[in-house]
């Protein structure tokens, strides 16, 4: 197993659809600006991506390669979100179906960036630190491997919390939203120093069940 290295690097996987009539335009902003921009921010290394061949859930996946976890918390990193583009903006809107991922690169082998990209999701603590290492080794003797990884996700970094009450929102008996006070934020994302960016996180669970009750308002009526 002399040739798998432990590792304190990290990962961003940026998993992702985007509508084919917009296709064409979100490819060559990600390849001339979006990427760019990332590789820029102090800790990270480098950049790729990749398109689905088969039938996956998502039809690209962006990584983004960092020195270590610590490089998706730094104030650099934060302020990268405060400056983006018109032309960012706009493709942002148009993603769908994303899963973000930040993951600790735990071991890895090998040398350079492969052309195609297999990804095999272990079960959390089935295997071991050295039984992976040991399946990672036998995988770099294969034709055709130039690198293997063993990532485990970083749960803080990965996933958000669905705070019940957070925002002080109300309808009122004139069908107007009341927002109340805000929650911390931080400075705004969009141009303007707005925050629309947020309106979707800040109001899922909302937003969630008013589909549920919209499509059973509609079922019904189609019933009848």
């Amino acid at each position: 197993m002399s040739n798998i290295r432990t590792t304190d690097q990290a990962q961003l996987f940026v998993w992702s659809d985007i509508d084919p009539d917009h296709e064409a335009d979100f490819n060559q902003w990600y390849d001339r600006e979006h990427m760019e921009e990332r590789v820029r921010i102090p800790g990270f290394t480098g950049a790729r991506r990749y398109r689905a061949v088969s039938g996956s859930a998502r039809r690209y996946l962006a990584l983004y390669r960092a020195t270590s976890l610590a490089d998706f918390t730094s104030d650099v990193y934060r302020k990268a979100f405060t400056k983006q583009t018109q032309w960012s903006i706009t493709n942002f809107g148009r993603m769908s179906n994303t899963r973000r991922r930040v993951m600790h690169v735990a071991q890895e082998g090998g040398f350079g960036w492969g052309g195609a990209l297999v990804l095999i999701e272990l079960v959390p603590d089935a295997m071991d630190t050295t039984a992976v290492g040991e399946v990672l080794s036998e995988l770099m003797a294969e034709e055709g491997v130039l690198r293997v990884h063993h990532m485990i996700p970083d749960e803080t970094l990965s996933k958000g919390e669905l705070v019940a009450g957070a925002i002080p929102a109300r309808c009122g008996a004139n069908g107007l939203l009341y927002i109340g006070d805000p929650p911390e934020l931080g400075e705004g994302v969009l141009p303007g120093g707005n925050y629309h960016v947020y309106d979707i996180p800040l109001f899922w669970k909302n937003l969630q069940e008013d589909v549920i009750a919209r499509v059973k308002a509609w079922t019904a009526a189609r019933a009848s």
